[in-house]
């Protein structure tokens, strides 16, 4: 089981090194052992979709802009609080959209009307385990 959850970390951290990579200058220092490892300041829009009894909640989602990202994970500014125990991350890259499994961790009001939404990758998600995901463009 241990292997298991390191397996599909590992799989999120490739994935989000990548990404971080083709949208900022290479980044080497990530070492996912570290607790407080750098983070990487790159604004993108996310598709969030809230998962609940192990299913995407379509009817709930909602967009948001990230303001940081790490291999374990991200911050994203929201114009409202959203009340999110798990969330999907929809993520734009490579013509495709790609699927992370998060926790929060935290909401906190930042400033007027808006919130920071900070998120734990946990995994990464495949349409072909919920293929009402295929549909979903932005």
């Amino acid at each position: 089981m241990v292997f298991s959850a390191r397996r599909r970390l590992n799989q999120v951290q490739s994935f989000v090194l990548k990404f971080l990579n083709n949208h900022a200058e290479p980044v080497s220092e990530f070492d996912p052992r570290k607790r407080n490892e750098t983070r990487v300041r790159i604004n993108t829009v996310v598709l969030l979709i809230p998962y609940r009894d192990h299913r995407p909640q379509l009817d709930k989602m909602f967009f948001g802009f990230t303001k940081d990202w790490s291999t374990t994970g991200i911050s994203v500014i929201l114009s409202e609080p959203r009340g999110v125990d798990q969330v999907i991350v929809g993520v734009r890259f490579e013509a495709e959209i790609h699927y992370i499994l998060g926790k929060a961790v935290h909401l906190s009001p930042i400033g007027p009307g808006f919130y920071q939404l900070g998120l734990r990758f946990s995994e990464m998600l495949h349409v072909s385990d919920f293929p009402e995901l295929a549909d979903l463009v932005f």
